[in-house]
């Protein structure tokens, strides 16, 4: 379990699932947030981080208030991930 907390984490913090062109990078790990919170099993979560590791420079480039409710986000998903059951 550390390790796929570890793994989401780091990818929601350093990448975004791709949503769309127009969206935010903000918006971009809120919904991946929401994504892993709709998981009901490690499995669909893994999966999740697994998308979420691509864009590290994108999210980078993140001014630091949009950094603050980014980490806001990730300790929300953290919290869905702890939940899950195998």
């Amino acid at each position: 379990m550390p390790t796929l907390l570890k793994t989401f984490c780091l990818g929601i913090l350093f990448g975004v699932v791709l949503t769309g062109c127009g969206d935010s990078t903000l918006d971009k790990i809120e919904a991946a947030k929401d994504k892993v919170c709709a998981c009901k099993d490690k499995a669909c979560a893994r999966a999740v981080a697994k998308e979420s590791k691509n864009l590290k420079a994108e999210a980078k480039e993140m001014m630091n208030e949009d950094k603050l409710k980014a980490m806001k986000f990730a300790e929300q998903a953290k919290a869905c991930v702890k939940k899950l059951k195998s």
